[in-house]
C-alpha cells in the first residue's frame, strides 16, 4: 500500500522515481491471512507448504497491485523491475519455511547450489531503452 502511495504522489514531470520494495515473505515468521491458505487446501496436503504458497501468493498480489498502479499513471512502460532473492530457501533447521530447492542440493546456510542459486527476473518497459534477453540471458546493459 505504501509503495502505491509513493507512486501516486510522485511527480512524473519532476524526474524518475527509484523505489526499492523489499518483502519479508517468504521468511519467518511463516504467517499469512487464512484466505491465502484456503486457496491451496484442495491442492497442497502439507499445511507448512500451504502457508508458504499463501505467503508467495500475497507477494504476487502486491506486485500486481503496484504494476497496475504504475500502468494507470502511464509509468509502467518507463519502468525497470528487478526481482531477486538473497539465497535459496532454508530446507533444514529452525528457519525452515516449507521451501524446497529441488532439483538443487542443499539450501540456505549451505554452499550447495540450493543455497546460492536463486530465481530472478528483469522486466523492462518499452520506453526504458533496455532490451531484455530471453530466458537464461545475461546482459551488461544495467551496468553501463
Amino acid at each position: 500500500e505504501r509503495a502505491i502511495e509513493i507512486d501516486t504522489e510522485h511527480d512524473t514531470e519532476g524526474g524518475p522515481l527509484f523505489l526499492y520494495l523489499a518483502y519479508n515473505a517468504v521468511h519467518e515468521p511463516t504467517q499469512v491471512p487464512q484466505s491465502y491458505i484456503a486457496r491451496y487446501e484442495a491442492t497442497i496436503e502439507s499445511m507448512e507448504r500451504r502457508i508458504f504458497a499463501g505467503m508467495l501468493d500475497c507477494v504476487d498480489e502486491g506486485i500486481g497491485n503496484l504494476t497496475r498502479a504504475l500502468e494507470a499513471r502511464d509509468m509502467l512502460n518507463s519502468t525497470l523491475i528487478v526481482f531477486t532473492s538473497d539465497n535459496g530457501g532454508p530446507v533444514h533447521g529452525r528457519d525452515h519455511t516449507g521451501s524446497t530447492n529441488f532439483p538443487l542440493r542443499g539450501g540456505k546456510h549451505s554452499i550447495w547450489e540450493g543455497g546460492t542459486r536463486v530465481t530472478a527476473f528483469v522486466w523492462a518497459g518499452s520506453r526504458t531503452g533496455l532490451e531484455v534477453q530471453g530466458r537464461g540471458g545475461v546482459t551488461e546493459a544495467l551496468m553501463d
